[in-house]
């Protein structure tokens, strides 16, 4: 299955999210798959990947192929009390974890293209302090008609 490929990629590279690999934070050292609180009470440095939406249109040249824009939410958080400066340095991280697929062979041969549609962080409002980000990328794949995306 594409898509669950696509996720262990991803999932991939957000584990080499470490500052002894060269990025501003370890939320690398914790990556769970579509938890809804993955961090729990005891919040650690750690990132979420969450499949969304998977749009499909197939093409009009070849219907046997169809065409999917598969969203991808990819939650951080780290340990407070943080600044919004951090949740930007974490949002870069993901950014720059994400731009390394572009070397792997298997991602450069099954992703059509791939974008960053938004990013955002969150604040605390009792205390002001930012808890975690938000960025979503959409994939775009294509697979035979009605083949396991």
């Amino acid at each position: 299955m594409k898509q669950q490929i696509i996720i262990d990629q991803i999932k991939f590279a957000l584990a080499t999210v470490t500052t002894t690999n060269g990025f501003y934070s370890n939320i690398g050292t914790k990556v769970t798959e579509g938890k809804s609180n993955p961090f729990g009470e005891n919040r650690m440095d750690g990132v979420d990947v969450i499949d969304g939406d998977d749009d499909i249109e197939t093409t009009t040249e070849a219907e046997e192929i169809e065409n999917h824009k598969l969203q991808i939410i990819i939650k951080t958080i780290a340990k407070s009390p943080l600044t919004p400066e951090t949740a930007r340095k974490q949002i870069a991280d993901v950014r720059k974890a994400m731009k390394a697929l572009l070397n792997d062979t298997w991602w450069i041969a099954n992703v059509r293209r791939w974008t960053n549609s938004g990013n955002k962080f969150e604040v605390e409002q009792a205390g002001v302090k930012i808890i975690g980000t938000e960025s979503i990328f959409i994939i775009e794949f294509d697979t035979l008609a009605l083949e396991e995306a």
